[in-house]
């Protein structure tokens, strides 16, 4: 070991924290002299790392690394000798993976581990009494009750990852898979699925917040940007309640896999050691990514949407290779080995396991052909000595030739991208709420991102903005990664408030950023030095001491004023997601009911607001795969005037019961939705009575119907009279007169339809229906 190395060795022993000033220093020094101000380091540090003699100074100020080859194999965990001019590939030693991990300090450790507290707080504080119902796990929403089917699925039906049930496997599969093997993990019971589908979004919360802190601590340079980030991104309300105890849906499984590619692409750029030599963080790089983009073309059926960010970064990375007169290839090479990999998983998982339809498991290899087109376009025009003007425009026909080769060759992308825009030009007008724009003008244009992101909004799209502006003039590729992502979920955002989460979590990072220049614009902290450097200046190994109390406090006071709105909003709208009381109560009652008829599937499916479908049907029959008739009929149902007809198509389901809800207008009256809700069934001055649903259970805003066949009345009187027809019945703690008016025909016959058992008056005469009688839809003579 030279005595440079030797050197290097023992700073890094005493002082752990250098190693990545070390790392920046050696990508400066490849460029030629250096000064102070080039340098991510305070006098003091840099005076030690001088004094070793390490750096040596050249004149005028100037410095250079005495032996950077030495320097580079003790950070790369192996010692070669000076003078060798190129790099060489160099293998992991557990040392220097032990050198890694070494003690953390206790101060960083404590801050990350308070705000990581604050985010399971925030995750858990407003949903923990909505979930745990005496004896049941009660998720929120619609929704995650469609996971749950299929977990308890494969509960009862054990499967391989090759054998998973056809429908699963065309979902959001790598998703559920997951799942299931935490299920596995905790006894593979219906107990170990509602467990894991209640916490894993928590549990997804808190790694993606760890995530975010070392995104944004490695990118700006700075551990209290980190910080702001985890304490921004707890309070976002749409991340928030998105990733509730309880809320056991797709999208903290998302949020999981587009943190993990983000922080695996920043590792990649952010390593300044020669491009050949395989380090650690580059392992870790490239394992997340494969992890992150492998993963979301399979986890969810949106997927491969959300790899859109890539192409943006590949096309806008090799503009600025060629402004910085930098290889293309050599500086993404490691990014391009990635995606490749991953690409190959993906079709792997497709071909081998049956996951997924094809156009998702190919996207990450056109997404990995498009990225070689750009970068060949780069190394062609480094040859060539073109401007990066003309390179951009190589690259848009570069990228309309492949789409056009894609659009012809493979007939399966075609379709999807055909049935994809059908999808946003239907959904864009259903009125769902994640289906208008984050500037929606029918939610309002400035209420609607608040509501959703909160404050996060105009933090982070400030910060987008003055980070993006600030890359004309440096070179930072770990900026460019979240610029790349934070403008294309923007956009995305812009279409579809869907994506407005995805992009809250970009908005957390540069919000963070905003945070911290705030504070120190007001003289309560030190400003960012990173951010006013022209090359990366990591502080992820660095130790931060806390300022005096007061000033604490004065930050805690700054992020409420600022946090406040959002936190509120959490708690709203983790709120709204939770299964009302009413509708708990009310499937129990039908499931009861179901239970003591011996009703069961498919004769006990719950026809309701397709919102909270699956919920009702999770308790009655566990059957919550789909909710699309309740969709394509409910609403229909109710504004419906023929009542018979009706009837005879919810027996074609079958339709077993009907839960109907008040509304906030007066309905028509002779529509079903004021027959059962205002009458009971039971015919007024205007309108027939009807008998073929049975009122069995009552709330102040609730009330289920059974469909019946019904029993059916018949007697003899005078021609074209009308009688009456009534019964008394108690239906929770509502006592009801249902009643019929029958008028006989020219030949004197009666006949009418009741579905309720018990004694009838009719005139001064009794009749006595059986439940029999009712069920079976029986003819009784008076």
């Amino acid at each position: 070991m030279t005595d440079v190395a030797s050197a290097t060795a023992e700073l890094l022993a005493d002082r752990p924290e250098l190693e990545d000033a070390l790392r920046s220093i050696l990508a400066i020094d490849d460029d030629g002299p250096w000064t102070f101000d080039d340098v991510p380091l305070d006098s003091g540090a840099f005076g030690e790392i001088v004094s070793t003699g390490i750096v040596e100074s050249v004149g005028d100020d100037t410095y250079r690394l005495r032996d950077p080859t030495a320097v580079r194999a003790v950070l790369d965990g192996a010692s070669t000798d000076s003078g060798t001019d190129e790099p060489q590939s160099q293998s992991f030693d557990l040392g220097a993976v032990r050198h890694r991990l070494r003690t953390p300090d206790p101060v960083v450790t404590g801050v990350l581990a308070g705000l990581l507290l604050f985010v399971v707080v925030m995750r858990t504080a407003f949903s923990w009494s909505a979930v745990f119902r005496s004896e049941h796990v009660v998720l929120l929403g619609n929704d995650p009750y469609f996971y749950r089917f299929w977990l308890d699925e494969l509960t009862r039906r054990p499967a391989t990852l090759g054998s998973l049930p056809a429908g699963m496997r065309s979902h959001d599969v790598f998703m559920i898979a997951s799942l299931w093997v935490g299920t596995l993990l905790l006894g593979g019971t219906q107990q170990a699925v509602s467990t894991v589908l209640t916490w894993y979004p928590v549990l997804a919360a808190v790694t993606v917040g760890g995530l975010l802190y070392w995104i944004a601590t490695v990118s700006f340079g700075d551990r209290r940007v980190g910080f702001a980030a985890v304490a921004i991104y707890a309070v976002t309300p749409i991340l928030a309640y998105r990733s509730a105890l309880g809320f056991g849906d797709h999208h903290a499984f998302d949020y999981l896999l587009v943190t993990i590619t983000v922080a695996g692409l920043v590792a990649l750029v952010s390593e300044s050691a020669a491009w050949r030599t395989a380090t650690l963080r580059r392992a870790t790089g490239v394992a997340a990514m494969v992890l992150g983009v492998a993963g979301q073309v399979h986890a969810w059926r949106g997927g491969p949407l959300l790899l859109a960010p890539l192409a943006v970064y590949i096309t806008a990375s090799v503009l600025f290779d060629r402004r910085a007169a930098r290889d293309p290839l050599r500086a993404n090479a490691w990014f391009l080995g990635a995606l490749g990999i991953a690409s190959v998983v993906a079709l792997l998982a497709h071909g081998g396991l049956g996951w997924s339809p094809l156009f998702r498991a190919v996207t990450p290899l056109l997404i990995f052909g498009g990225s070689l087109v750009a970068v060949g376009i780069g190394v062609l025009a480094q040859r060539l000595e073109l401007r990066a003007r003309t390179v951009f425009g190589a690259e848009v026909i570069g990228g309309i030739v492949v789409a056009g080769l894609v659009w012809v060759s493979v007939p399966a992308v075609r379709n999807a991208i055909d049935e994809g825009l059908a999808y946003f030009v239907r959904t864009g007008s259903t009125g769902i709420t994640e289906t208008v724009s984050i500037l929606s003008p029918e939610l309002g244009v400035v209420v609607t991102p608040f509501y959703y992101l909160g404050a996060t909004f105009v933090f982070g799209l400030v910060g987008l903005a003055g980070v993006s502006y600030r890359l004309v003039d440096v070179d930072r590729p770990a900026w460019l990664v979240l610029g790349a992502y934070g403008w294309t979920f923007f956009a995305a955002a812009l279409v579809q408030l869907r994506f407005a989460s995805q992009f809250g979590l970009l908005c957390a990072v540069f919000g963070g950023v905003v945070f911290v220049y705030l504070l120190s614009a007001v003289d309560l902290i030190e400003p960012i030095s990173g951010v006013e450097r022209t090359r990366e200046a990591t502080a992820e190994n660095g130790s931060v001491s806390l300022p005096p109390l007061r000033t604490v406090a004065l930050i805690a006071v700054v992020f409420l004023f600022i946090g406040g709105f959002g936190a509120f909003q959490t708690a709203v709208d983790t709120g709204d997601l939770a299964v009302e009381d009413s509708t708990y109560e009310s499937s129990l009652a039908i499931d009861d009911y179901a239970t003591a008829t011996n009703t069961t599937w498919p004769e006990n499916y719950v026809l309701s607001q397709w919102s909270w479908n699956r919920a009702y049907n999770y308790y009655v029959n566990g059957q919550t795969e789909s909710y699309t008739y309740a969709r394509n009929n409910y609403r229909e149902f109710l504004g419906a005037t023929e009542p018979g007809s009706w009837y005879d198509r919810l027996q074609e389901k079958p339709v077993g019961y009907i839960v109907v809800e008040p509304t906030v207008n007066d309905p028509f009256p002779a529509s079903m939705q004021a027959r059962l809700w205002s009458n009971w069934g039971s015919a007024t001055e205007t309108t027939a009575g009807l008998g073929h649903y049975r009122a069995i259970h009552a709330t102040d805003d609730r009330k289920v119907y059974e469909l019946v066949p019904g029993a059916e009345l018949t007697w003899t009187g005078a021609p074209t009279e009308t009688r009456t027809v009534q019964t008394t019945l108690t239906v929770g703690n509502e006592t009801v007169v249902y009643e019929r008016r029958v008028t006989a025909g020219d030949d004197g016959q009666y006949s009418v339809r009741v579905p309720y058992p018990g004694s009838y008056e009719i005139g001064s005469d009794q009749m006595t229906v059986s439940e029999a009688a009712v069920r079976n839809g029986e003819s009784i003579s008076v």
